[in-house]
């Protein structure tokens, strides 16, 4: 029983790592991949807005990625908009 809960849950992780994360060669390690328009969705979330995404990706990826990020999305979402 242990075993087959073992190989599912090694097969789910799999699954997850395909979809959610991308291998950055140059910095040897996993990041985060999400489509941009799941950020968008939040920022015109009534309850979220653009301060949420904003805390949210400076903790995910760090402060410099994070505040890029955000700037990608509020251009995204003026090009979008105009």
């Amino acid at each position: 029983m242990d075993e087959q809960i073992q190989q599912m849950a090694n097969r789910i992780e799999a699954k997850v790592r395909k979809y959610w994360f991308e291998h950055d060669e140059e910095e040897e390690e996993e990041n985060l991949k999400i489509n941009r328009l799941v950020y968008i969705a939040c920022v015109l979330d009534p309850r979220r807005k653009l301060a949420y995404l904003s805390f949210m990706l400076d903790a995910m990826y760090g402060k410099s990625k994070g505040e890029a990020l955000v700037k990608e999305v509020t251009a995204d979402m003026t090009d979008m908009f105009e």
